[in-house]
């Protein structure tokens, strides 16, 4: 049981500097998303003035993609599944064997 609570301490320490690198990754990464997102919103009502409609949906697309709800929520929730796995391993470690 010792090894086993050694290897999962490990995992458990690589999984929060992981964890901290992929949050400060995202930070930078969300707010670059969110500005291609606003341009993308600012083509498509040129794109609408103008008529083309083809152009307009693509861009639409483009720029849900990049918004909060678009890669930013899948990237979110595969952050917090880290989070979730490095929580279980710390209590697993914490647990004092009876």
């Amino acid at each position: 049981m010792f090894i086993l609570k050694f290897f999962a301490g490990i995992l458990a320490f690589v999984l929060t500097v992981t964890s901290g690198f992929i949050k400060f990754v995202f930070c930078i990464c969300a707010t670059i998303c969110t500005l291609i997102s606003i341009l993308a919103g600012i083509c498509a009502v040129l794109f609408f003035i103008q008529g083309d409609y083809s152009l307009l949906i693509q861009v639409l697309i483009f720029g849900f993609l990049f918004s909060p709800y678009g890669i930013q929520a899948v990237a979110a929730t595969i952050i917090a599944f880290i989070d979730l796995a490095r929580d279980s391993l710390v209590k697993f470690v914490a647990t004092p064997r009876y």
